[in-house]
């Protein structure tokens, strides 16, 4: 997973910071909506609606969500209910707790990516301890990122998909294998990419690692593999033929633009493969079951 960028806290305000003593982050998910106002995650992180306490909060930390609101000309409409992330940390430094903090922030944004909330963001955190009579204090300083291009109003995590939230949460705290770690690394770095060509080459490494571990016949291979894995039979030949004309795309930029283009426009492909991606990775991240790409290859051969 791609690390958010951060700075540590300096100076007196710092030094005050108490260690052992809990420390509450708060950060803002920004581009997000939920039909829950609270979710709790596996490990006591929390998803959850803001409220007047946590304005008062982030007025204090100079951080005050209305009126950066305002000076964007953003109506409540347009921008719709805030929801926050809150984590609670112990340690002996500040480093080992804004460590694990990063660490959580960093698992939900790219777990809630897996599961196509694609827009969402985390901005602004503060951070705070209840028993320590010092004000809270900002980490990030990113209103300005709350200026974004993503369509509104935001998408919706809908109570049916809580579990599945969860699960890819956890999951991706512990060891996925080296083939879904780096698909996961590519998915996170397409995300973070301005160019378009370079999306779709990170994309496609994500797609290879998890479907063709040798380099033969790859074009074919993945194509048909994913297509079997993420489709419906009724979609399958659809994703088939798109993937080809994806990866006619990836060769076409990985040789410098050279000959002839492929069919279609390179959004076009970029958006299927990012969602073919996606999909693929929740499917083996929420799956319990080992992940063996070859044995695709026989359930496509008997017809299953």
């Amino acid at each position: 997973m791609m690390t958010l960028p951060t700075f540590r806290p300096s100076g007196p305000l710092a030094q005050k910071w108490q260690p052992n003593e809990e420390t509450i982050f708060v950060a803002i998910l920004d581009n997000f909506n939920s039909a829950c106002d609270r979710t709790e995650l596996t490990d006591g992180t929390t998803i959850r609606k803001q409220t007047e306490k946590d304005k008062q909060l982030y007025k204090a930390a100079g951080r005050d969500i209305l009126l950066a609101r305002a000076f964007l000309g953003w109506s409540d409409e347009r921008v719709g209910d805030t929801f926050l992330v809150e984590t609670r940390e112990r340690g002996q430094t500040f480093d080992t707790v804004h460590d694990s903090m990063q660490e959580k922030l960093d698992r939900i944004r790219t777990a809630l990516r897996v599961l196509g909330f694609a827009s969402a963001s985390i901005t602004d955190v503060v951070f705070h301890q209840p028993n320590v009579a010092t004000p809270p204090q900002p980490l990030w300083p990113s209103w300005l990122s709350r200026m974004s291009p993503w369509p509104l109003p935001p998408p919706t995590l809908q109570q049916s998909e809580v579990e599945d939230l969860n699960k890819v949460y956890a999951r991706l705290l512990t060891d996925p294998g080296r083939e879904t770690e780096l698909a996961v690394r590519r998915f996170d770095r397409a995300h973070a990419r301005v160019e378009p060509e370079e999306k779709l080459l990170d994309l496609w490494i994500g797609l290879e690692a998890l479907f063709s571990p040798s380099d033969t016949e790859l074009r074919y291979r993945i194509a048909l593999r994913v297509a079997y894995f993420i489709g419906s039979s009724t979609e399958r030949e659809d994703i088939y033929s798109r993937l080809l004309n994806s990866y006619d795309w990836r060769s076409y930029i990985a040789h410098g633009r050279t000959g002839k283009a492929p069919k279609g426009t390179l959004a076009e492909a970029l958006e299927s493969t990012e969602d073919y991606l996606r999909r693929a990775l929740r499917r083996l991240v929420v799956s319990p079951e080992p992940f063996v790409p070859e044995k695709l290859d026989i359930l496509i051969a008997r017809g299953q």
